[in-house]
């Protein structure tokens, strides 16, 4: 068989982290998630309510070099309890929110 280097291949996972929305609870404007990456991927955040449906959505690609500051405009959503679903990389964070009328 033929001889083969020793050579380690490092394979680099994406780390990041998500701050609790903010404010939270929301009464009008937007909600703000601060989210944190080690890659230059793109961040998706999904809104769903409490039957699962998705009632928002919006996707922003991450600078790993700052805390990357991402706004939901809530107006359409209705008072409630909310499920925001963040992921980058294979990842995923769950961060949940209330918005009150």
């Amino acid at each position: 068989s033929p001889a083969t280097d020793g050579v380690a291949v490092q394979i680099n996972s994406t780390e990041f982290d998500v701050s609790s929305p903010a404010p939270n609870p929301v009464a009008s404007g937007e909600i703000t998630f601060a989210i944190t990456s080690n890659a230059q991927l793109p961040a998706s955040i999904r809104v769903l309510d409490l039957r699962g449906n998705q009632v928002l959505t919006t996707q922003s690609m991450m600078d790993p070099a700052i805390q990357n500051i991402v706004s939901l405009d809530i107006h359409a959503l209705g008072a409630g309890v909310y499920l925001a679903q963040i992921s980058c990389g294979g990842q995923s964070v769950q961060k949940n929110f209330v918005v009150l009328r």
